[in-house]
């Protein structure tokens, strides 16, 4: 049988030490569980904080976005002005080559070895001693006797009666085989396409400027001229550049050179000139004989 009297009395203070370690467990859980919630809180603050770290990626695709808008403004651009432009035709025509070539590619091979020949033979500009041939004009008085000596069913100039370039474009121009270029433009660009092997190209002062070419102003201002060897031409069949072959300037010697182009070397120089000389006409080098 139970018997109460039986029980133990504990003392008091022997449970301190556990109530202490119940109580610190406590708070230790307290802190804890609160921290982690406050991880939990926090979570989306950092989530957002990475988000906004990653978005300065944007201006960087705005900055794509704006550079392929530009490209494309540009584009349009550059196609509005190749549309733009005058188409390259004219009712005005220069003599034929038929009656001693097949096309002008035959004519062009034959000025280009001509043109390759003095090449190698390093022929220095001047202007000082006319019977040289040695100038630009003497150069292309070279080229009509070699072309005679290839087909002489046509009229040529010769040294004796045209040998500067004044009196060569007069000479072209009385034998009514010349057309003028009027201006730098609009004009070059309407007549490139009777640019072609075999033509001859004159221009004018250096850095000079001539809005409404007539005869008197080339006659007065005609600087330099060539021989157009071979042309290059677009999709469309434009002529958009040429070589020509030409006595060049003092201390250089005979050569072809390639920068004649609808897009001048430098800016502001002019459309399909010798470097910074306008284009003021062209003539063919084969004159039709009078009947």
């Amino acid at each position: 049988m139970f018997n109460p009297y039986q029980i133990k009395h504990y003392d008091p203070a022997k449970f301190i030490p556990y109530v202490a370690v119940l109580l610190i467990g406590g708070i230790i859980g307290y802190f804890i569980g609160n921290s982690a919630g406050k991880r939990a809180t926090l979570a989306p603050a950092i989530t957002t904080t990475a988000s906004n770290t990653v978005a300065p990626a944007a201006p960087s695709d705005t900055t794509a976005v704006t550079t392929t808008a530009n490209t494309d403004t540009v584009a349009a651009k550059t196609e509005q002005t190749t549309t733009t432009q005058p188409v390259a035709t004219t009712s005005e025509t220069l003599p034929t080559d038929k009656l001693c070539f097949n096309d002008a590619d035959e004519l062009s091979l034959q000025l280009s070895l001509f043109a390759e020949g003095i090449e190698k033979d390093s022929v220095m500009y001047d202007n000082k001693n006319s019977a040289n041939l040695a100038d630009c004009s003497g150069m292309f008085l070279r080229v009509t006797r070699f072309v005679k000596s290839k087909c002489d069913r046509y009229d040529y100039p010769e040294p004796k009666t045209a040998r500067g370039t004044r009196e060569l474009v007069t000479w072209y121009h009385n034998k009514n085989n010349l057309i003028l270029v009027k201006n730098n433009k609009e004009d070059a660009l309407t007549k490139r396409n009777l640019i072609k092997p075999g033509a001859v190209l004159f221009f004018g002062r250096s850095g000079q400027v001539y809005n409404d070419v007539n005869i008197s102003v080339a006659q007065q201002n005609v600087a330099h001229m060539g021989t157009v060897t071979e042309v290059k031409k677009d999709a469309e069949g434009n002529v958009i550049g040429y070589t020509m072959f030409h006595g060049r300037s003092a201390g250089k010697i005979a050569q072809r050179s390639f920068y004649h182009s609808i897009e001048p070397p430098r800016l502001g120089y002019p459309v399909l000139g010798n470097w910074n000389q306008q284009w003021l006409g062209i003539a063919y080098i084969m004159t039709s004989k009078a009947t």
